[in-house]
């Protein structure tokens, strides 16, 4: 049996190991959080790139488009194929949303009457692109939207 000296506390056997276990689970805690928040910045700024390629796309493949070239021009669906899909990579295509609308028509320009005088307005479009990621048990699924706004031109 070992004698006690003085001044000097029992030993706590395991102490350490508790410690050490409570310390990690909580380090780990952050930095899961910190990744999953990193993915998360990098989802978002997809879907802005996104919304934006779809945006320019559907803003020059209008009715005028359409007549120059003998293609149909663009609707919903095909801005989601042509243009946002192919931005999307690495997410999974059925969590991909895409909502175009145009302000008056998919022509470059509208004709208002203002003071008994034509008056021409540019159209707008905007492409609203919006993904939802499981970020796995801790944080549930997470939606990520961005929207952007181009005037339509040929």
């Amino acid at each position: 049996m070992l004698a006690r000296r003085p001044g000097r506390p029992a030993a706590r056997r395991g102490a350490t190991m508790v410690e050490t276990a409570v310390i990690l689970a909580v380090l780990f805690l952050i930095l899961f959080g910190i990744v999953n928040g990193a993915v998360a910045v990098f989802r978002y700024q997809q879907c802005a790139h996104a919304a934006r390629e779809g945006s320019r796309w559907a803003a020059v493949h209008n009715t005028e488009y359409a007549f120059d070239t003998g293609n149909p021009p663009c609707t919903a669906a095909t801005v989601r194929d042509n243009a946002v899909l192919p931005q999307a990579v690495g997410m999974h295509p059925t969590n991909v949303g895409c909502a175009v609308a145009w302000n008056a028509s998919n022509r470059p320009y509208r004709v208002e009457i203002v003071n008994n005088q034509d008056v021409f307005r540019q159209n707008t479009v905007s492409v609203t692109v919006s993904y939802t990621w499981n970020a796995g048990v801790v944080f549930g699924p997470l939606t990520v939207s961005s929207t952007s706004v181009s005037p339509v031109l040929y």
